[in-house]
């Protein structure tokens, strides 16, 4: 009986030494999970801020481009002075000025715009490398 009893005695220490081993496993496991969901939180994060202002970017030079083809209207020679939208030179003089102030401020917006874009993309490029490097490290 002691004999079995030795051989239990070593069969359970191999289930304990697996037993180890498993939890360490899983504890590997568990942390490249949460440092790929991590990189996912911002990625998943990133894109909405980002469609969110590029929606907002887009209405703004749509509205832009109505004020200018609305004014395009009084420029033609062939707009008659009972057309709504016909305007004394006087008139004209100002929404040019308007329109100038406008069309710069729309510029600026727009510079600023593609520089936020770029970084954008480059934050996105960047979290999509560490993503990668994470999947490759994996067993």
């Amino acid at each position: 009986m002691t004999e079995e009893r030795e051989r239990f005695r070593k069969e359970n220490a191999l289930w304990r030494d697996d037993h180890a081993q498993w939890l360490d496993e899983l504890s590997v496991w568990l942390h490249q999970t949460n440092r790929l969901v991590a990189i996912l939180h911002l990625m998943e994060r990133t894109l909405p801020d980002h469609s969110a202002r590029l929606d907002q970017h887009i209405a703004g030079i749509d509205k832009h481009e109505q004020l200018i083809t609305r004014y395009e209207c009084g420029l033609d020679e062939r707009c008659l002075e009972s057309c709504d939208r016909h305007v004394s030179m006087v008139e004209q003089r100002a929404a040019h000025t308007e329109l100038g102030q406008q069309h710069a401020k729309m510029k600026r917006q727009h510079l600023s715009f593609r520089k936020r874009y770029q970084q954008d993309m480059q934050e996105f490029r960047r979290l999509t490398s560490q993503l990668i490097k994470e999947l490759e490290l994996l067993d």
